[in-house]
């Protein structure tokens, strides 16, 4: 049975879980991420008409804790926009930037749902 349901792979916390040896610490992880995506949300939307590193940094400060918590595509979908920002194609950039941001609301829905049973 696949452990990935909607936008995050709920493994990925179980395997934190696990290595963290403690399920308040990664409740924690989770809890804190869960209490940035108001804010993030609104850094990756006001940056998708800003400056290049304005975007650069929305995505690249997404990208780590999504994965973190499992939200694996909406951290590549970062991964790649902060690249094509860097090799200077902002139009490319924005437009995963954009995804990023679409799959941000995805992943929130999910997280609100919590595991499947």
């Amino acid at each position: 049975m696949s452990t990935v349901t909607g936008a995050v792979d709920w493994s990925v916390l179980r395997d934190l879980t696990e290595q963290m040896g403690d399920e308040d610490i990664a409740a924690m992880v989770l809890d804190a991420y869960r209490g940035e995506i108001p804010g993030r949300r609104a850094a990756l939307e006001s940056a998708l008409t800003s400056t290049p590193e304005e975007l650069r940094d929305a995505v690249h400060a997404l990208k780590a804790s999504s994965l973190t918590v499992g939200a694996l595509r909406l951290g590549e979908l970062c991964r790649q926009s902060e690249a094509l920002v860097v090799s200077g194609d902002l139009e490319a950039a924005r437009d995963y930037g954009s995804q990023a941001l679409a799959e941000l609301d995805l992943v929130s829905a999910d997280l609100e749902a919590g595991p499947p049973a």
